[in-house]
């Protein structure tokens, strides 16, 4: 029994309440800022010969949770030396080696996460080729996005909400959280 865990440690929590959870989710505060969604705008370093393929599905390690996503649009270019923004506006199809670009990523699930300048364990992530498993690019959270087909950022949708508010109606003794 310990008070607190330390990172580096192997810990293993016992909850009040049977839920689903598993190595890579993230246990907050209810008061917690972190926002749960599957799309973000982050900025990417490109490390592989091979450029990058917009539409196509990579794998992204965000701390110890891995998904996929696909990178849906480049929003713009950054000049590695200046830090200047390049092609603005403009439809960047591709990112080459050692190229740096702001993306608009779609993952596969939600996840919990934050912006890179709040918190960098849970604001970076690696990019992994699918077939290679080779680490492909490195990135940083600039904003999460609202997520597709849900009705608000918290990532649960308008029919979840709904059955959540039938469930703790009809059935009390479960004793569902309201989301």
């Amino acid at each position: 029994e310990h008070e607190v865990a330390i990172p580096g440690q192997a810990t293993t929590l016992t909850l009040s309440d049977e839920i689903d959870i598993s190595r890579g989710d993230v246990i907050v505060p209810a008061d917690s800022q972190m926002t749960v969604t599957n799309q973000i705008q982050a900025t990417l370093v490109w490390m592989t010969e091979q450029p990058l393929v917009l539409g196509k599905t990579y794998d992204i390690k965000l701390g110890s949770k891995k998904t996929t996503a696909i990178v849906e649009k480049i929003d713009h270019q950054v000049n590695v030396n200046t830090l200047e923004h390049l092609n603005e506006g403009k439809a960047v199809q591709t990112l080459e080696l050692n190229e740096i670009g702001v993306c608009q990523i779609e993952l596969t699930e939600a996840l919990a996460l934050e912006r890179y300048r709040d918190n960098r364990h849970t604001g970076s992530f690696i990019v992994i080729d699918r077939l290679s498993n080779i680490t492909i690019a490195a990135g940083l959270i600039e904003q999460p996005l609202a997520s597709k087909g849900s009705s608000s950022e918290s990532g649960v949708s308008e029919f979840e909400r709904e059955l959540n508010a039938l469930i703790r109606k009809h059935f009390p003794h479960w004793q569902a959280l309201a989301v």
